[in-house]
């Protein structure tokens, strides 16, 4: 698969020639490519009107299942600086690094954020760990792009300020509820459990990609009984078939947990980004917690 991407990164190079600019800001701006959504809307809000920000993964997209097309291989490659979170959610990020080519930076935001051997990668649904990445991001687009670096830094304050509001949103309403405990179809939640002190019970792995067994099942289904547990969440992107099984065997109900990996056309159109979707997930929280 990385020779076939390869080969046709190369033919769309030779095709297209050194002129094509058209996914090059043509005006100065900073042009930054982004690894997912989540990094998207980070970044996005940093730069403001003075970064050109492309998110690589199309809308409405799953992101650990996408692979980059010779076109996204051409955007990295005339980037001034490419996002990814790393921890294994970008399975593409070294084949890129070594056929892309061009003057791109590689920032990995999960870089120092996390403890020798994590596997989780969705950090970014912790605020506090949401606000160290915003950080970075500031300071590599500062260092980038010197002459709006106030500019850039005031923009990750605002939204660093949000994200604050947020997290103390979240601990006031699980600071009383010790020993609360979720399922959810994809087992994407551990930074966010880990900081307000929710356990979580998944019936997919940390990626994707198949369905449970049937043991695995009958656990989930035990744990739901004996626990008294009355919602299972589901995400949008993702098939809803497992957590439906799973609903009509325990008469759960199902309420939607985002993990915010990405968004649909609809979504965007909207305007949903980091912080209103986190607040409508406290908001299904806290109707799990009752």
């Amino acid at each position: 698969m990385k020779k076939i991407v390869f080969a046709f990164f190369c033919m769309a190079l030779l095709l297209t020639g050194c002129a094509d600019t058209a996914d090059k800001a043509d005006d100065g701006r900073l042009t930054v490519c982004t690894s997912f959504y989540a990094l998207y809307d980070f970044a996005d809000k940093v730069g403001g009107e003075r970064a050109d920000v492309i998110n690589l993964v199309p809308a409405g997209s799953e992101p650990h299942d996408w692979e980059p097309s010779s076109h996204d291989m051409l955007r990295v490659s005339k980037a001034d600086i490419l996002f990814y979170n790393g921890l294994g959610m970008e399975s593409w990020i070294d084949s890129v690094k070594s056929s892309a080519g061009g003057k791109t930076k590689y920032v990995c935001l999960s870089d120092g954020l996390c403890e020798d051997g994590a596997s989780d990668p969705h950090i970014w649904l912790d605020p506090n760990t949401a606000i160290e990445m915003v950080n970075k991001i500031e300071a590599e687009m500062s260092a980038e792009d010197s002459k709006n670096a106030d500019y850039y830094k005031q923009n990750a304050q605002e939204l660093i300020s949000e994200m604050r509001e947020l997290d103390k949103a979240y601990a006031e309403a699980f600071a009383d509820k010790e020993g609360f405990g979720i399922v959810v179809s994809h087992e994407a939640y551990g930074s966010l459990c880990s900081r307000y002190n929710i356990e979580q019970r998944a019936l997919e792995g940390i990626i994707p990609q198949s369905e449970p067994s049937p043991e695995q099942m009958k656990k989930i289904i035990d744990y739901i009984n004996d626990n008294n547990i009355d919602c299972i969440f589901y995400e949008k992107l993702l098939s809803k078939k497992t957590v439906n099984t799973v609903a009509e065997e325990t008469g759960a109900e199902l309420l939607e947990l985002d993990p915010f990996e990405g968004l649909t056309q609809a979504d965007i159109d909207a305007g949903e980004d980091y912080i209103s979707v986190m607040y409508k997930n406290l908001e299904n929280l806290k109707k799990a917690a009752e």
